[in-house]
């Protein structure tokens, strides 16, 4: 017998690609990284929000407040003033003889603040409410700064014992002043005031509701 090569016909099934799958299962890929790009940025967002929160919460209960007091007469001045203390990271309120108006504002602006800085002026003197405030800073042992507002004029009786017994007193003479006057009060702030818990309940001035019974 002889050896021959034999030639068998293989028969070859062609593989089919099932390209519609393919696009489908990158189109499920792409969708669930897009899913996940989209998820990490809005926890990194929401994770970003909750610390600035956070830190202005903080910021704003290491913040010291302060309370400046005048006559009306005398607003335009506390205004500047507070300016120039918010200037300096200072979180300020203003009280005159008639605003806030309702008594039991003008006693939680009073509690709510760490330092009472009082404009002293003629008016200042002569208004009760004006004085009857001051008195009730004292009483709530808080720390008073005074500012002499009229060059001529000088305090007599509790407001002048109290402006003498004050952490710090300070002569307000003319414009060029209020970044000096500020820069006074914000360092005797730092360096001899103690922040103090309050003991009371305690609202920001500026969140008071006025209550129907107030005259």
């Amino acid at each position: 017998m002889g050896c021959g090569a034999s030639n068998y016909n293989i028969a070859t099934t062609p593989t089919r690609v099932d390209s519609t799958a393919i696009a489908s299962n990158t189109k499920m890929a792409n969708l669930n990284a897009s899913q996940t790009t989209t998820g990490t940025l809005f926890d990194l967002i929401s994770s970003s929000i909750c610390l600035l929160l956070f830190f202005h919460l903080v910021s704003s209960a290491n913040t010291t407040k302060i309370l400046i007091a005048s006559h009306s007469t005398q607003q335009t001045i506390s205004e500047r003033l507070k300016q120039e203390l918010l200037n300096q990271h200072l979180s300020c309120y203003l009280l005159n003889e008639s605003t806030p108006h309702a008594l039991h504002a003008r006693a939680n602006a009073i509690q709510w603040c760490d330092v009472f800085v009082v404009l002293i002026s003629r008016l200042y003197q002569r208004t009760s409410f004006c004085m009857e405030a001051l008195n009730y800073a004292k009483d709530m042992h808080k720390p008073i700064i005074s500012i002499l507002a009229e060059r001529t004029f000088q305090p007599y009786g509790a407001l002048g014992a109290i402006s003498t017994s004050a952490i710090r007193s300070l002569v307000l003479s003319d414009d060029t002043t209020f970044v000096h006057v500020a820069s006074n009060i914000a360092s005797s702030v730092r360096t001899q005031v103690t922040k103090k818990t309050n003991d009371v309940n305690v609202t920001d001035p500026s969140q008071v509701k006025p209550l129907y019974y107030d005259c």
